[in-house]
């Protein structure tokens, strides 16, 4: 799950790569399907341990909770990105969103996630 996540973080950086890139065609594909493969992976496995650390009484609950949370935090996400976008130019937005996507999966790395089995 973390290297999972890895992936989807380190794939984010292609956008910006593509601008200096002899191959943008090449490294945006590839990229798209690093991406597509890590998502599948990280999406599989949170849930299965989400449900597995998670009382079953409790587990409507906390999934509903989640998703109010992404979908909450996705257009305030935007919005920022559009900001900074406008702000710093596209580049630079595009390498920041990248970098906060790959906290997550230093977060993961330090969190009891890595013990889990």
């Amino acid at each position: 799950m973390i290297v999972a996540a890895g992936l989807n973080g380190l794939t984010a950086f292609a956008p910006a790569l593509a601008d200096i890139s002899a191959q943008p065609v090449l490294l945006l594909g590839t990229a798209g399907v690093l991406n597509g493969i890590g998502y599948a992976v990280f999406s599989v496995n949170q849930i299965s341990l989400r449900q597995r650390i998670t009382p079953l009484h409790l587990l409507g609950r906390v999934t509903s909770a989640r998703r109010f949370l992404i979908f909450c935090i996705g257009p305030l996400g935007a919005a920022l990105g559009g900001w900074l976008g406008t702000v710093a130019g596209v580049m630079p937005a595009l390498i920041v969103g990248a970098a906060i996507l790959c906290c997550g999966t230093i977060i993961m790395w330090f969190s009891p996630v890595r013990h889990e089995v």
